[in-house]
C-alpha cells in the first residue's frame, strides 16, 4: 500500500495507530516527523461553496390547481377502497362524494353527491372514506375552496381493474 493510500484510509478511520504505524515505517518524508492528524487536516484544502453567498434560493414549487388538488385527495382515498366482490356487479357502477376537507388535511364532512344504486358499492365507498384519516392538506391558496367541499368519485371500473379482473 501506498504511503498516501494509507495516509487516505488514516483519515478515513482516524485511527491513531495506524498514523503511527505509517510513522514507524519510515513515512515522514520530508516533514518535521510529527506526522499528527493537525497536520495531515491542515494539508486538506478548503473546499469551496458551489453557490455563491448572495444567491437567490430556488422558488418553490407551484401550488396545485383545485382539480389537481382533488385528483390527490381522490388518489388517496381510492387507495383505502377495497370493495368486496358482490359490491361490483355493475362495472359501470359510480358514487360521487362531496368531502370538505381542513387545512390538515381532515375530512370534516361528506354528502353524497350521485350513488350508484348498489347498497354493497356505496357502503364501500362510505368505508374508504372512513378509513382515511388524512387526505393531503390542500395548499394554503385552496384551504377555503377545500373547506366548502370538492367532489371525489368511486368508479367500479377501476376497483375492478385493480382486483386484476
Amino acid at each position: 500500500m501506498t504511503r498516501t493510500a494509507r495516509l487516505a484510509l488514516c483519515l478515513l478511520l482516524a485511527s491513531p495507530a495506524a498514523l503511527a504505524q505509517d510513522e514507524d515505517e519510515g513515512g515522514a518524508e520530508g516533514s518535521s516527523g510529527s506526522g499528527s492528524i493537525d497536520d495531515l487536516l491542515g494539508s486538506i484544502p478548503e473546499i469551496q461553496d458551489q453557490a455563491p453567498a448572495d444567491a437567490e434560493p430556488p422558488p418553490p414549487p407551484p401550488e396545485a390547481t383545485f382539480p389537481e388538488y382533488t385528483k390527490q385527495v381522490n388518489k388517496a382515498l381510492l387507495q383505502s377502497w377495497a370493495p368486496k366482490k358482490k359490491a361490483l356487479k355493475d362495472p359501470k357502477a359510480e358514487s360521487r362524494f362531496t368531502l370538505e376537507v381542513d387545512a390538515e388535511g381532515q375530512i370534516t364532512g361528506v354528502r353524497p353527491l350521485s350513488l350508484s344504486g348498489d347498497k354493497h358499492f356505496d357502503q364501500s365507498c362510505l368505508d374508504a372514506i372512513s378509513a382515511t384519516e388524512a387526505v393531503p392538506p390542500p395548499p394554503p391558496s385552496l384551504r377555503g375552496s377545500a373547506s366548502q367541499g370538492l367532489v371525489v368519485v368511486f368508479p367500479a371500473a377501476w376497483a375492478i381493474k385493480k382486483a386484476g379482473g
